[in-house]
């Protein structure tokens, strides 16, 4: 068989496909009908090529017959969209200035932990008295900027909420109420707030003392399997060190990608961003759902958006992490990386026994193979990439 790429475009691809005749013949053969035949060997042909050439179509294939008589050559066209290839720069050379984070976990930090178990061991006792710094305490408070009521419960004095609103507190006792006015932060996480002064309701529902129990063998020995303290700050560092180097991963990721990013110039295809679009949407539906137990119809009012809106704000996003995917699929091809698939099946089987058993038959097994080939594949370019950067 021969083929003949045309580029229409950066992302458009027309491909003629040319068989033999003594080819085309087997397959009118096997199939003892010309149509069948015919449709048999277009969809084969064009998968073997699909294969081989690396391409990644984002558009079903547009076919045109040009030649398909017994006894003759067959020869047909697909025009398809594809991922654009992209030209990657010099790795060594680009990435040799990043420097890879530290992931040491420091003795204060080891503490702060220690003391976070502590206070998950408290007891607490009611206190009929005015709230102190350093008292449990428990709150009703509604902001003028917000619908509904809110509860928190907390340390009073460790800074959870925003400037001055625990100064306010202190002083209340169970069951007094109080109102007053307080001015958003200009960074605050939830931007609609940040800048903005609001008028606060408070209701104190509780008051209670701490009793904290002290960090010696006899605490370690209550948390689990330890028979001292040594052995509980062993663990809670190799934990620390664990998701330091997780995060630390994480910002060295995107600190590669970003690098190799700035001066790469490609145009993507519409269909590609709108499809991961679509994608991102549906994790959030997902997510939604799951986490935050509201239907999405709810979600979509209280953030005041329509769906539309929504999938329209994903688009910087979904450039993103296709611009993202292009670069690991062609570093993966660059430095001839590939994944053993018996990796994958040792993987995909460790995966499928993480599954509670009644969501077993929702999962598709070649979907967790697709999924952890992709994962793994991802891993093993990052480590190529990693070797570039600085320790």
């Amino acid at each position: 068989m021969k083929t003949n790429i045309n580029d229409i475009s950066g992302s458009k691809k027309e491909i003629v496909f040319e068989v033999p005749a003594e080819e085309f013949k087997k397959y009118i053969e096997r199939e003892d009908d010309m149509k069948k035949a015919s449709q048999k060997m277009i969809q084969e042909k064009y998968l073997e090529f699909v294969k081989e050439s690396h391409l990644t179509p984002v558009s079903p294939p547009q076919v045109e017959v040009i030649k398909m008589a017994p006894g003759n050559d067959a020869s047909f066209k697909v025009t398809i969209n594809v991922l654009p290839d992209i030209e990657l720069p010099d790795l060594k050379e680009k990435l040799s200035d990043i420097e890879e984070p530290e992931t040491e976990v420091t003795d204060e930090e080891l503490q702060e932990n220690l003391e976070a178990l502590q206070k998950s061991r408290a007891q607490f006792e009611d206190l009929d008295r005015p709230a102190q710094e350093g008292d449990f305490v428990h709150i009703k408070f509604k902001s003028s900027l917000e619908d509904e009521e809110r509860q928190d419960r907390f340390i009073l004095g460790e800074g959870q909420l925003i400037p001055g609103f625990e100064e306010e507190l202190k002083e209340m006792k169970k069951g007094d109420k109080k109102e007053f006015t307080l001015t958003y932060p200009d960074e605050y996480y939830q931007e609609e707030q940040a800048g903005k002064e609001a008028d606060f309701k408070v209701e104190m529902v509780g008051v209670q003392e701490m009793e904290l129990p002290e960090i010696n063998d006899d605490f370690a020995k209550e948390l689990g399997e330890f028979d001292n303290l040594e052995q509980l700050k062993d663990q809670v560092r190799t934990n620390l060190e664990q998701n330091k180097q997780k995060q630390a991963d994480q910002k060295l990721h995107q600190e590669i990608l970003g690098k190799i990013k700035e001066e790469l110039e490609v145009e993507l295809p519409k269909t590609v961003i709108e499809a991961e679009k679509q994608r991102l949407l549906k994790v959030l539906k997902q997510n939604v759902q799951e986490r935050l137990n509201l239907s999405f119809g709810d979600y979509l009012d209280k953030i005041k958006k329509t769906e539309a809106e929504l999938k329209d704000s994903f688009t910087d996003q979904a450039r993103a992490n296709t611009l993202d995917y292009l670069i690991l699929q062609k570093v993966g091809q660059q430095e001839e990386i590939k994944v053993n698939p018996k990796e994958i099946k040792k993987e995909a089987d460790q995966f499928m026994k993480k599954i509670p058993q009644e969501k077993k038959e929702d999962v598709k097994e070649e979907q967790v193979k697709d999924y952890v080939r992709q994962t793994l594949y991802n891993q093993k370019v990052f480590t190529k990439l990693k070797s570039y950067v600085q320790s």
